[in-house]
């Protein structure tokens, strides 16, 4: 049995699996460029200007991940990881959710669905920080106070959590 999958559903499916993983929102993904990340520390810098608070954020990369990173880098030279080569731009904003709903017509399910899905996993886990479980997803202290006395962006627990969503991930797929 052979599925036809275009070029485009192709980059879409490994941006949705970087998606996943670093559990990042849809522009955060397409927009990436190659010069963000750092496979050697692991670590993909998210500038302040693409980031939903306006603040730079700073994903700890698995192994799996820095696997999709170093893939689009073998198929293409240019700025961007998910380049569309017809237009030279990043891939639409729709061309993850498209995927999705063409492939999976009878699920009612998203791009940002996949940021629950990690939440609640992690809760569940009952072994993380609630602050680093917040952070591995962007999210802010709630007020002034608590942003004066957290000084850490638990960059080392959201390590640990980031692999274990990996682990988990890699378990469960059929």
């Amino acid at each position: 049995f052979y599925t036809y999958i275009s070029k485009i559903d192709l980059l879409a499916v490994h941006a949705l699996k970087l998606l996943i993983l670093t559990t990042t929102r849809t522009k955060e993904v397409i927009e990436a460029k190659f010069s963000e990340f750092d496979l050697d520390k692991k670590v993909w810098t998210i500038p302040e200007h693409k980031m939903k608070a306006g603040v730079e954020h700073k994903v700890p990369l698995s192994d799996e991940a820095i696997k999709i990173i170093n893939f689009m880098r073998q198929k293409h030279n240019h700025e961007y990881v998910f380049t569309n080569l017809v237009t030279g731009k990043h891939i639409s904003n729709g061309a993850m959710l498209h995927l999705l709903k063409s492939r999976f017509r009878n699920l009612r399910i998203t791009t940002h669905g996949f940021r629950s899905t990690f939440r609640t996993w992690a809760e569940e886990q009952g072994k993380y920080q609630y602050y680093a479980i917040k952070f591995s997803q962007a999210h802010e202290l709630p007020n002034k106070i608590e942003k004066a006395y957290m000084m850490s962006d638990l960059m080392p627990e959201r390590t640990i959590i980031m692999n274990d969503w990996e682990k988990y991930l890699l378990s469960n797929i059929a």
